[in-house]
């Protein structure tokens, strides 16, 4: 209002909410006056400059005596690695065992839809998937890879539950929720891909199960061309599976299910629900239980609402990783097998690579919001399970030494497995400890010498966020208590770019932090931009805003010929004879 944006709907969303203002700050206020509101334990100390920190942790950590106390009872000091956007400041009164107990309940509850779903996909796999392949390797090829494209969908709707699992666990910081949702989101994404590998396996061997009792084992001294027929076919439909499927239908499908089909889903539920109004009040009823933050009546979808349905969703790093760890590790079991596909395999993974780093380039910049990654947790777990696909190619070179007959030449089945087994989890240790001795888990010693003298509020106006207002309890306090009662505050407030203004950090949302005057000149310029799914669809849209402000019936075809550049006397719609005359 104050930029001279506003609109009526824009006013009545603001009267609206001041309403609700003045109700919410009645609340907070009864709960600093009664103090209803408790500790969590846990105090977050700020400094004027970066270097008294580093000062202050020197003699805290060189001092023989209590530095820190309260009600006689030592403060335990730690420097906080991660932003303040990363603490979940919801969570700092949760215990440690409350966490296990909630990491325990989601990942019973991440089973149970596991199993579900993947009962559904026994029935499509029994019913659809192995008689189609019986027909022959001719009809095999489209059917992989329309399961292969079925997989992904479904490990990608899969991952939401994981996610909920993770971000309700009660988690003190994003990056402990961040490394439990690719471990588990990995964990289900591999279980998933690994099962339908088996199935493809056990279809080559129903269909040539003669070969396959009459050939020698695999581990045996390969002297006999006749499993090269079975391996070949495995590894031809593992080709199938990843190319297209997993490795760049994946991708896609991220914008695709993730991103446009939510929008273009949530727009057509508010229209159906607020503007067309096209059921009865029972079937809007139902319909409303399908589009987020949807307000009790049916009356209108407001704009703070409609805002909250239609954020992007956030850069998702946990999925990402899942897809370039299975990737690769599929690539290599590949080569375990003979067949003219491995090199196209090989060859296909490092499209993926450039495919990947550019499609995400696009889809961090113009599809997905801000998401902050701000310590190294997840990346030092990604990179110890990177692990497991060198490790298998490791395996995958010891299996063809005992192919050829040059190591365990008539050595016992169980001991030619059991060495492969056993070399696959030592490459993986060693990988492990390599890691850990180059990157040790230690916070790494800030060089005060070095340090670049840097003020608190040279911080916040390159950051945005500050550890003031991404508190959601000091931002309330700051708005409802402190500002309401006009007290005399020396603190730092929970403010954007104007110190008074009160703001409280989300995001995704920091053009709420921006000044009146940068906020104006902002929005003068070209926001819309070609690369923007949402763009295109605001045009097409607008189009039939236009119509009707220009008093065109869209029911009426008659009043659509000229507006469509038709000029010819013959009907928009015609309808064939049943002889086709």
């Amino acid at each position: 209002k104050d930029a001279n944006l506003s609109n009526p709907d824009a006013e009545e969303e603001r009267i609206r909410l001041g309403k609700q203002m003045e109700k919410d700050g009645e609340k907070v206020r009864s709960w600093f006056d009664k103090k209803e509101v408790t500790c969590s334990g846990q105090i977050f100390l700020c400094f004027q400059l970066n270097t008294d920190k580093d000062k202050v942790m020197e003699k805290y950590e060189s001092s023989t005596s209590s530095l820190f106390s309260y009600k006689a009872k030592e403060i335990e000091v730690d420097v906080v690695r991660s932003e303040p956007s990363d603490v979940f400041w919801q969570n700092l009164h949760t215990t440690e065992e409350e966490i296990r107990h909630n990491e325990r309940k989601s990942l019973a509850e991440v089973a149970m839809w596991f199993v579900g779903i993947n009962l559904l996909v026994l029935v499509w796999n029994t019913t659809v998937v192995m008689p189609y392949l019986s027909a022959g390797s001719n009809a095999g090829g489209p059917i992989t890879i329309i399961q292969g494209i079925i997989m992904t969908i479904i490990n990608g709707q899969l991952g939401g539950k994981v996610y909920g699992g993770a971000y309700g666990a009660g988690y003190h910081r994003k990056d402990r929720a961040d490394v439990w949702l690719f471990l588990v989101n990995f964990f289900i994404t591999f279980c998933n891909t690994i099962f339908n590998l088996a199935l493809m396996c056990y279809s080559v061997l129903v269909m040539q199960k003669e070969n396959f009792f009459h050939s020698p084992g695999y581990l045996d001294v390969f002297n006999s061309a006749t499993p090269l027929g079975q391996e070949s076919e495995v590894a031809d439909k593992v080709y199938l599976l990843l190319v297209p499927g997993q490795l760049f239908t994946g991708p896609v499908n991220s914008l695709l299910t993730g991103a446009m089909l939510n929008y273009l889903l949530y727009n057509l539920w508010a229209k159906m629900i607020y503007i067309w109004k096209c059921l009865p009040d029972p079937g809007l009823q139902f319909i409303k239980l399908l589009l987020p933050n949807a307000p009790e009546s049916l009356d209108k979808y407001g704009i703070s609402n409609a805002e909250k349905a239609m954020r992007a969703p956030q850069i998702g790093l946990p999925w990402d990783y899942s897809a370039l760890i299975l990737n690769p590790f599929l690539v290599f079991i590949s080569m375990f097998m003979i067949s003219e596909n491995s090199f196209k395999l090989c060859a296909f993974l490092a499209l993926a690579c450039i495919f990947n780093y550019l499609w995400s380039k696009f889809m961090h910049l113009r599809v997905q919001s801000v998401n902050f990654y701000s310590t190294g947790k997840l990346d030092r777990v990604v990179l110890l399970a990177w692990g497991g696909p060198l490790s298998v190619l490791g395996c995958c070179s010891f299996v063809w030494l005992i192919r050829s007959g040059h190591v365990l030449n008539g050595s016992p089945l169980v001991v030619r497995w059991g060495a492969v087994f056993f070399l696959y989890v030592f490459a993986c240790l060693v990988w492990v400890v390599v890691m850990l001795m180059l990157h040790p888990n230690k916070p790494k010693k800030d060089n005060i010498e070095s340090d670049t003298p840097c003020t608190f509020q040279e911080c916040k106006d390159n950051w945005i966020f500050s550890w003031f207002n991404c508190n959601p309890m000091y931002a309330l306090k700051c708005l409802y208590v402190i500002k309401y009662r006009e007290t005399v505050w020396d603190h730092p407030w929970a403010s954007g770019s104007e110190p008074t203004e009160v703001r409280f950090y989300s995001p995704g949302r920091e053009y709420l932090h921006l000044s009146v005057k940068n906020f104006k000149k902002a929005m003068e310029g070209d926001i819309s931009d070609a690369l923007e799914f949402e763009t295109w669809f605001e045009q097409f849209s607008s189009i039939f805003y236009k119509w009707e402000k220009d008093g065109v019936n869209i029911s009426d075809m008659s009043e659509l010929k000229p507006i469509l550049g038709s000029s010819s006397e013959q009907p928009l719609l015609s309808v064939r004879s049943p002889a086709g005359s």
